[in-house]
């Protein structure tokens, strides 16, 4: 939290909910097997909360999806990774709150399940 203030204990607290009724799901820009998960929660300033996830992490003798950071972005930031082919997964019965993306669907060969599975 002292790394990114914009995301409070409270709003922390909501994220395992949160995290099985995603808004958008996209691939990381930067790290190939990670995905970044959006929600409608919102951060202190008003930035929507998203995290970074891990699938698929050997911990204990099991396979876990690892959260590996949490804060709050901008809509230009979700905008350009839609832009840049990065969505994965859009919940269409959910508005983005990120303005009006040109495409919204699951990319090809991907569903809910396969991506938490």
């Amino acid at each position: 939290m002292k790394e990114h203030p914009v995301v409070s204990l409270g709003v922390a607290k909501q994220i395992p909910r949160a995290m099985d009724d995603p808004i958008m799901i996209f691939d990381s820009a930067t790290q190939p097997e990670r995905l970044v998960v959006m929600f409608g929660l919102k951060g202190e300033n008003g930035q929507t909360v998203m995290v970074l996830v891990e699938l698929d992490v050997h911990k204990d003798r099991t396979f876990v999806n690892l959260v590996t950071s949490v804060y709050g972005n901008k809509p230009a930031w979700f905008l350009d990774q839609i832009t840049n082919g990065k969505l994965r997964y859009q919940d269409k019965k959910q508005k983005p709150r990120v303005g009006e993306p040109t495409q919204a669907a699951i990319a090809p060969g991907c569903s809910k399940q396969r991506l938490w599975s």
